[in-house]
């Protein structure tokens, strides 16, 4: 492909931007810190059907680790409060515009427990039933 920006370059280097963004793990007062990967499997005692299959913990907050995830140019950010949700998403922002690349403030959403569709599908966590979990598929 020559020197002209090919997919595989693109791909390449928003991968590394999002190493950059989340820093290192072990760092108490990296946002996105977490000390535990606990698998949350069918079939063993401490099943619990509400919680992702894997995930990261944070041990110090005793709560799931922040995230966030990309589908194609809309970033979206993950955390236990609105206010830790609104830290990750300046924290990816800046880090990204940093790094030369865009980040559309007007797609951003603010912090919700019952978020709109994104990337296919959406889950809905009810604060009247905390156990509860709803799971639409969009076609």
């Amino acid at each position: 492909m020559g020197f002209k920006p090919s997919p595989f370059i693109c791909i390449q280097t928003f991968a590394w931007s999002e190493k950059i963004n989340f820093g290192d793990h072990f760092e108490i007062f990296n946002p996105f810190y977490w000390d535990k990967v606990v698998l949350n499997l069918l079939g063993t005692e401490e099943y619990d059907p509400t919680m992702p299959r894997v995930y990261c913990w944070n041990s110090l907050l005793k709560v799931m680790a922040c995230f966030f995830g990309t589908y194609i140019d809309v970033i979206r950010t993950g955390g236990p409060t609105e206010r830790a949700c609104k830290a990750k998403s300046r924290r990816v922002a800046s880090r990204l515009n940093y790094l030369g690349q865009q980040d559309a403030s007007r797609k951003r959403e603010q912090p919700s427990k019952v978020p709109r569709a994104w990337a296919g599908a959406k889950c809905c966590a009810l604060e009247e039933e905390e156990d509860t979990m709803i799971y639409e598929g969009l076609t």
